[in-house]
């Protein structure tokens, strides 16, 4: 499983098938029918984007706000190919100083990372490899970047139905463009549990349990062709003496290119490290710059 940025108070940043005549009838007036409709054909795009369609770019993000503190990361990610290579431009736009690139080549053993902006102190050379987080082409692809996302926000939302807390949304209507928004919610302790994000202690113990039941608004689209197209949690757990806002979400922007990958290396222009211990502390090291 490849290593998230943690969220702590600043400065520690966190680094369906073809229905579209279906939805334009009668149901379309009533976003209720509309959603029992179209959520099946939602969880179906989303585990055929997981299972089978896995290919293309991808825009994660997570942003939180708790009182003065903003903090969060986004990733652009390319996925491509069968035993797939795998790039991720992590940055913020908080600090633009904090900035990697992570970049798996399809069938190796290790993985690069180049080291940008406060970064480059960690190592003497731009450009650093360890031990691949991605043993094997079966890897499970809810553990690509971007995809985690994806597939934990999606959980959440399930874990939070199953729940039926009061006033749930579940809705959906039809856009201009044909494409449908389905309208939902997490609770923020489902999304914690399904750790679509984590956070510092300092932020944790400032959580109520008021604040963990609150369901926040999700709002999945669909494209014309009933294809995920994005899903997004934007809202506010109310709290004392401060509430969290978070905006988080998935896009997906299209199919890779070859031309999305770096050129490999020079091996002189690169520091090796060799296990999987030497691997958590630079990412220890990153989370504490």
């Amino acid at each position: 499983m490849r290593r998230r940025w943690a969220i702590g108070l600043l400065p520690l940043i966190l680094l369906a098938n073809g229905c579209g005549t279906t939805v334009q009838g009668e149901a379309a007036e009533d976003p209720q029918a509309l959603a029992e409709v179209m959520f099946p054909l939602a969880r179906k795009s989303i585990e055929d984007n997981l299972a089978n369609d896995t290919d293309g770019r991808y825009t994660a993000y997570v942003y939180v706000k708790m009182g003065a503190g903003q903090l969060g990361n986004e990733s652009n990610v390319s996925i491509l190919g069968g035993d797939p290579s795998v790039l991720e431009v992590r940055q913020s736009r908080l600090d633009p100083g904090l900035k990697v690139t992570v970049y798996h080549p399809s069938g190796d053993s290790r993985d690069l990372m180049r080291l940008d902006g406060k970064f480059t102190s960690l190592a003497p050379t731009q450009w650093v490899s360890y031990p691949t987080y991605y043993v094997s082409r079966n890897t499970i692809t809810c553990s690509y970047p971007a995809l985690d996302i994806l597939c934990n926000v999606q959980r959440a939302r399930e874990d939070t139905e199953k729940a039926k807390p009061p006033n749930l949304l579940h809705d959906a209507k039809v856009l201009a463009d044909g494409a449908v928004e389905l309208h939902s919610g997490a609770t923020l302790k489902s999304l914690l549990d399904q750790r679509v994000f984590t956070v510092a202690a300092e932020i944790s113990n400032q959580l109520t349990a008021e604040m963990m039941r609150t369901v926040l608004p999700v709002r999945i689209t669909l494209d014309a062709d009933k294809k995920l197209r994005s899903i997004e949690v934007n809202g506010e757990a109310s709290g004392k003496p401060t509430g969290l806002s978070i905006q988080l979400g998935f896009e997906r922007r299209g199919p890779a290119s070859p031309s999305d990958f770096p050129a490999m290396p020079n091996p002189a222009e690169v520091t090796v490290i060799p296990d999987e211990q030497g691997r958590a502390q630079l990412w220890q090291r990153i989370h504490g710059s």
